[in-house]
């Protein structure tokens, strides 16, 4: 896990987003087929797989579990197809009291 993170870490771009930068962006892209548009916006459902993928190991709720957490914590995740899978994170710049996050 640790060196997946750290690995995954490295090809991962930081960039800020909104009017004011109100949102940092952590993105991630492959460079694979994607995922069948009718299907996209489904991938964040818990134990979704697409036909696709049923013959990879694994049970469907790895987003599904990313979405939730970043919705917990005022952000949210998304995902497009671009050349590939692109999946974004948006952490709020500022707390929901509007002070500053430390980090």
């Amino acid at each position: 896990m640790e060196s997946w993170l750290r690995t995954s870490l490295q090809k991962a771009v930081f960039r800020k987003h909104g009017s004011e930068n109100t949102w940092v962006v952590l993105e991630w892209k492959d460079k694979g087929p994607g995922v069948p548009e009718e299907k996209l916006p489904r991938i964040f459902d818990r134990f979704y797989r697409c036909d696709e993928a049923r013959s990879i190991k694994g049970s469907g709720v790895g987003l599904y579990i990313v979405k939730y957490i970043m919705e917990r914590h005022g952000g949210t995740a998304e995902a497009e197809n671009d050349d590939g899978l692109n999946i974004q994170l948006y952490f709020p710049e500022r707390s929901q009291d509007g002070e500053d996050i430390d980090r």
